[in-house]
């Protein structure tokens, strides 16, 4: 892998780690018609970079959750006057969350093979379209952490979990069930990100096992600089991707990446054809 190879997976790779678009899709795209193997240090990186950037885009409501966690801990129930009720309420709905997405790494270990199998990732990718046309057909909700039950925390995680498969967006997914459920879409994605960070905690902790496993690695300098180049373009590009995200949940919404989804799985399906 050279440099610029290096640069354009890290850039692509963290555009579309948080977008509704799968990250793991487009990577096993580019390696594809690259004809490289991925390595498991370089997808350390590029998975730590995309969490740096996801932990400095939610560092506020982090804080208010770690107030949240405190008041619990030292405070009467009666006496909780410090955060709002809605922060109590989405760390209660984070914590509901959390069970599918454990369980969803068990499902990652099965799957990993489909995003280097271009006619599967073809037909997961068709899926996933489908699961972002879907909140297009249904009215738009206004529900928040204040009117919503665990239960759709956990149909959240769910989507998560769904997410662990090459071709299905975590964030898609997770973004599309709240939006069916009612939720409020800028609300869906503040609980999303949180969600988001404890999937990306388990990718990294599978790719350290992945890089011990392996060996590490004795880099030359001319790869050392490629994968510095390829980790600060995935930190650059999911930072960019959330901007754009949370932009669209406040304007029109990201059932349009439907289009793009099945777009990519034609593309996929013609590598499989030409390759």
């Amino acid at each position: 892998m050279n440099w610029l190879q290096a640069l354009l997976l890290g850039l692509i790779s963290g555009i579309t780690e948080f977008l509704p678009v799968s990250a793991e899709a487009h990577r096993g795209i580019l390696y594809y018609m690259m004809n490289l193997r991925e390595d498991p240090l370089f997808r350390l990186l590029l998975h730590g970079a995309s969490l740096a950037a996801l932990l400095w885009m939610n560092r506020r409501i982090l804080y208010r959750m770690r107030l949240v966690r405190m008041e619990e801990k030292h405070y009467p129930r009666s006496r909780r006057m410090l955060t709002s009720s809605l922060h109590r309420y989405t760390l209660r709905l984070w914590r509901a969350a959390l069970l599918p997405v454990i369980l969803g790494f068990l499902v990652l270990q099965q799957t990993q093979r489909l995003g280097s199998q271009m006619n599967l990732l073809a037909i997961v990718l068709v899926c996933n379209g489908m699961i972002l046309f879907l909140p297009s057909l249904l009215p738009h909700g206004n529900r928040d952490g204040r009117t919503m039950s665990p239960a759709d925390g956990f149909f959240m995680g769910l989507g998560c979990c769904l997410g662990f498969i090459p071709g299905i967006s975590r964030a898609g997914t997770s973004l599309s069930i709240g939006v069916v459920r009612g939720v409020d879409k800028p609300y869906a994605l503040r609980l999303g990100m949180l969600i988001w960070i404890v999937c990306m905690l388990g990718l990294l902790l599978l790719d350290v096992l992945a890089v011990l496993s392996a060996g590490i690695p004795v880099l030359s300098v001319q790869v050392g600089i490629a994968y510095v180049l390829g980790g600060g373009a995935a930190y650059l590009g999911s930072y960019l991707g959330l901007l754009f995200l949370r932009f669209l949940s406040a304007k029109a919404g990201f059932s349009g990446f439907c289009y793009y989804s099945w777009g990519l799985a034609l593309f996929a399906f013609i590598l499989y054809l030409a390759i």
